[in-house]
C-alpha cells in the first residue's frame, strides 16, 4: 500500500511538473526587398512582455523603418531607423500583434534578423518560476499527508 501511494504521488507530481510553461522565443532572418514591406505576426495573451531585438544589414544604411501595432491598428513602438535596436512593449490586450519591416523608401534590399521572447508574469514572477512554486508546494502537501496516513 505505501508503495502504491509513493507511485500516485510520483505520477501527480510529474504531471504537475510537465504543466509549466517555457517562454516562447524566436528567431529568424528574412529579406525585405527594396521597396517592399514584410510584416510579421504574434499571438499574445494580455499582460504578455515582449523584448526583442533586430539587426538590418544592406543599401548604403544598415537601417530599416520598424514599427509594433496591436490589435486595433495603433502603432504602439516605433523606430524610424531601426539598425541594431531593441525594442520590448507589453500586451494591453489578447489578439493579434503585427511586426513591420517597411523598406519603402529604399532602393537597396535589407536582410532582417528579429529575434524576440515573449514572457507571461503571475503575481509578478515569471510564470515559469510560479509554476515550479506550485510543483513543490504540491509535493511538500503531498508528503505531509503520506507522512500522515502512514502513521495511522
Amino acid at each position: 500500500m505505501k508503495i502504491g501511494s509513493l507511485a500516485v504521488l510520483y505520477v501527480f507530481l510529474v504531471s504537475c511538473a510537465l504543466m509549466i510553461g517555457a517562454v516562447d522565443a524566436v528567431a529568424q532572418t528574412f529579406k525585405v526587398s527594396a521597396g517592399e514591406e514584410v510584416v510579421k505576426t504574434v499571438d499574445l495573451h494580455e499582460g504578455g512582455v515582449v523584448s526583442g531585438r533586430v539587426n538590418v544589414v544592406g543599401g548604403q544604411s544598415n537601417e530599416i523603418k520598424f514599427y509594433v501595432t496591436d490589435p486595433d491598428g495603433t502603432i504602439i513602438v516605433w523606430f524610424e531607423n531601426a539598425g541594431a535596436t531593441n525594442f520590448g512593449f507589453t500586451a494591453s490586450k489578447t489578439g493579434t500583434y503585427s511586426l513591420h519591416f517597411d523598406n519603402t523608401l529604399s532602393e537597396w534590399d535589407k536582410t532582417v534578423s528579429l529575434n524576440y521572447e515573449v514572457r507571461y508574469y503571475i503575481f509578478g514572477m515569471p510564470q515559469e518560476l510560479f509554476y515550479a512554486f506550485v510543483v513543490v508546494l504540491i509535493g511538500v502537501v503531498g508528503v505531509m499527508v503520506y507522512v500522515a496516513l502512514a502513521r495511522t
